[in-house]
């Protein structure tokens, strides 16, 4: 049972992602779910998610949040080409990274490497990644929502995202959703996890 949350787990978040998950949980006794909730109360530790050592877990994150709240069908987990340890999906920011508050969690998303390498979408201010990010599939996630939105107060919006993202993503976790989430996100049953 336990093989078949771990394939789930890893065809949903890629190879690097369960490395992470299970380092960090290894020394827990006991069940797929314990250890789960272990992982994730991290969200309330993190603060700088672009670090290295928390990309993994950002990138669980937010791919949680794109596929339990977005209609997103898209394999995240797939890899750039067959010699790269690049996923096509990234973990980038939404405005520039210059200032240390950027690398919160209000502050990325996941999109394509076919968009954040164009040399037009790196360099962009804001107003102009909205505008490119409309002619790509990425403007339709639950998490690019800001790019959809018209409010001109950016900083205000991110403020309140931040927490937002936060909260929809303990809501995935709460007792009442956790078997949704095994069974929409892992393909996976109650009966298929040890508790």
């Amino acid at each position: 049972m336990e093989n078949k949350f771990k394939n789930n787990f890893i065809s949903i978040y890629g190879e690097r992602v369960w490395k992470d998950f299970f380092n960090t949980t290894r020394q827990i006794p006991g069940s797929d779910v314990i250890k789960l909730k272990f992982y994730i109360e991290k969200i309330d530790r993190v603060s700088n998610f672009y670090k290295i050592k928390n990309k993994r877990f950002t990138r669980f994150v937010l791919i949680t949040l794109e596929k339990y709240y977005g209609n997103a069908t898209i394999d995240f987990s797939e890899i750039l080409k067959s010699d790269s340890n690049a996923y096509k999906w990234e973990i980038e920011h939404i405005v520039s990274k210059a200032k240390k508050k950027d690398n919160r969690l209000s502050n990325l998303t996941i999109i394509s490497r076919d968009l954040n390498g164009l040399e037009e979408y790196k360099i962009a201010e804001f107003s102009k990644k909205r505008e490119l990010m409309k002619k790509n599939k990425e403007y339709y996630f639950y998490l690019n929502e800001i790019f959809r939105n018209p409010s001109e107060n950016v900083d205000e919006y991110f403020e309140s995202r931040g927490q937002q993202l936060k909260d929809d993503f303990k809501k995935v976790f709460c007792d009442e959703n956790y078997t949704e989430y095994l069974l929409k996100i892992l393909n996976i049953s109650d009966n298929d996890v040890n508790r």
